[in-house]
């Protein structure tokens, strides 16, 4: 059979199928956060408008019967849309029903939970799933995302590095439906929610679908659409579409001239931002400047409509300004991803580019020459971008929630110039309560947002002795566990004393920020050595955050709680509206302090 194709909803493509398997052949599962995010955005997008939109190509390898097919092409696209259509299902069967009520009198019922599993199962009297991951993965799969939550374990949070991606693909997924779902009041919203997200996935995600019934003829079809050079993106079309109204109706040797301007100042605009960001530099630009929703793919889409004019003269005058003012704000684009204007600002702007990318919208305008406020304003407006984002993420909120805030705030300040207001808003949005105590216990198991914190406690720790500050360098700047991860006999006894086989919450324990600390060499083969030598070593490290360490006298569970609540309580003294850094201590002097209190209290 010749190849086919033809575009059609994803529910469609996969009708025709029993069983889509991912070949041997095929590299492992490799999406990461951009990619899923993306994929989930676009999602959204189009179960909000009911716009159906084209997510690419599927090239698949008929069987005999053509019942089966193996995936040549897309099977990091497909792997990602079955994980979230079981993500679906879950949360469909977490509620107390999953049937909706009749849309008109006299209607029948819809059991969202049984269309859900049509597509994930292609039989309803077998739990053989519809799509079969590559084999590395096979297992994992089918025992911890395809299987009902009813019977099912947990998927592992660590294993092989081959599972990887997957797990946190799954994870990735599950925080993004459930942020999703949680601004919804009942059940029955939910429900309809839910409902919303699956017709969208099956109907309005749109694929090219290719078949073939022979390896070759797949790989030539998928190598054919592959080798023809780089894929052009948002930029390069916005790029183009500029070109055009600039140059149109112009004398060809004047349409040449502005043809080289305009590519020579693509040129700097790139080495600005460089390559890598300039799609996403395009998109945060349009989110600074104006008070639309944009995703990634609609932004030639928005420009288009900026520009456009039924007046040709017009439709050129706005695609210069529009130019020139991208062109401007681009070097302040490349000051925010490498800030080197010295001072506070670029601190606040290398600790910001660590932990999220939606502070750029509100930073852009801050620090824009088009907008006209007072230095001190600007470097203001950074630090309370640090202050909410750090805040904002502790507290577990929705990020793209944020990006809407701060969208919100910069092109306001864009059409008054009142950085005042500006100011006042990111205040209010920052003033909210949340336990940072039980953050620094249960959620900060990652590198970049407790690095963050512990050198903000240790920068005003130097700044306050008058002591050099060690230098925010994420490359230089490491965080080692007190306690190791990997338990051994000693570290428990350590931890829990001499009845330390009792205990098993030791990975709970050693996982918090408390627990933790900054290095300025990775020290792998030391790490799981006994306190007292880690003491030795901590008493010449080179922050006073870890030097303090060293006259600690032992490192038990009440130790690592204890340091817990001195890390809460310097991070409200910090990353306030109100700081107050004066006030900020060693962890050993305030825990003495506080024995001292409590034992007066006594």
């Amino acid at each position: 059979m010749l190849a086919s194709g033809k575009v059609e909803g994803l529910g469609d493509a996969i009708a025709r199928y029993a069983q889509i398997e991912v070949a041997e052949y095929q590299r492992n599962y490799a999406w990461g956060n951009a990619q899923i995010d993306e994929l989930f955005e676009d999602l959204v997008g189009t179960a909000e408008t009911g716009q159906r939109h084209f997510v690419g190509t599927l090239i698949l390898q008929d069987t005999e019967d053509e019942k089966h097919c193996a995936v040549v092409d897309g099977q990091q696209r497909l792997t990602t849309l079955f994980m979230l259509a079981s993500r679906l299902r879950d949360e469909a069967t977490a509620l107390p029903s999953a049937v909706l009520d009749p849309v008109r009198p006299g209607g029948r019922p819809r059991d969202v939970l049984s269309q859900i599993e049509d597509f994930i199962y292609a039989s309803h009297d077998s739990a053989d799933s519809r799509f079969k991951t590559n084999p590395m993965l096979r297992t994992m799969f089918e025992e911890h995302v395809h299987a009902s939550p009813r019977d099912r374990r947990p998927m592992p949070r660590s294993g092989i590095s081959l599972t990887l991606a997957l797990r946190r693909g799954y994870y990735r997924l599950q925080k993004l439906v459930r942020e999703d779902l949680e601004y919804r009041a009942t059940d029955a919203e939910r429900l309809q929610r839910i409902a919303t997200l699956f017709d969208a996935l099956r109907n309005n995600l749109l694929v090219l679908c290719i078949s073939t019934s022979a390896l070759a003829e797949s790989l030539e079809v998928f190598m054919t659409l592959n080798n023809r050079g780089l894929p052009l993106g948002p930029a390069d079309i916005v790029r183009g579409t500029v070109l055009q109204h600039i140059t149109k109706d112009l004398p060809e040797a004047q349409a040449q001239d502005e043809h080289v301007t305009l590519l020579q100042q693509w040129e700097d605009l790139n080495r600005e931002v460089g390559t890598a960001a300039v799609d996403q530099y395009l998109r945060h630009y349009l989110v600074s400047t104006s008070p639309e929703k944009v995703q990634k793919k609609a932004v030639p889409t928005m420009v288009e409509r900026r520009i456009a004019d039924d007046d040709p003269l017009v439709a050129r005058a706005n695609a210069l300004a529009f130019w020139q003012d991208l062109c401007d704000e681009a070097s302040v684009y490349g000051d925010l991803l490498t800030p080197a204007m010295g001072g506070d600002t670029e601190y606040h702007l290398q600790v910001l580019a660590t932990l999220a990318d939606s502070y750029r919208v509100m930073a852009l305008a801050a620090l824009s020459d088009n907008v006209a406020i007072a230095s001190e304003d600007r470097a203001e407006l950074v630090r309370l971008c640090n202050v909410l984002t750090v805040r904002w993420f502790m507290a577990g909120r929705n990020a793209q929630e944020l990006e809407t805030r701060f969208q919100e705030v910069a092109v306001a300040l864009r059409d008054s110039h009142h950085a005042a207001a500006a100011v006042q808003a990111l205040r209010g949005l920052a003033t909210f309560d949340f336990d940072a105590q039980t953050y620094m216990r249960e959620r900060g198991s990652g590198v970049a947002q407790p690095r963050a914190i512990l050198h903000g406690i240790e920068r005003a720790l130097a700044q306050r002795v008058g002591e050099d500050v060690v230098p925010f360098d994420p490359k230089k700047l490491f965080i080692e566990q007190v306690a190791p991860e990997r338990v051994t006999p000693a570290w428990r006894a350590e931890v829990f004393g001499p009845d330390g086989e009792e205990y098993d919450g030791y990975q709970a324990i050693v996982t918090a920020v408390g627990n933790k600390t900054l290095v300025t060499s990775r020290h792998t083969k030391t790490k799981d050595t006994p306190f007292a030598e880690k003491r030795a070593r901590f008493a010449t490290a080179k922050p006073l955050i870890t030097r303090d360490l060293a006259d600690v006298p032992e490192w038990a569970h009440f130790t690592i709680e204890m340091r817990n609540a001195w890390l809460a309580e310097m991070f409200g003294l910090i990353w306030s509206v109100d700081p107050r850094t004066d006030r900020v201590e060693p962890f050993v002097a305030w825990a003495q302090a506080n024995m001292r209190r409590g034992a007066r209290a006594r």
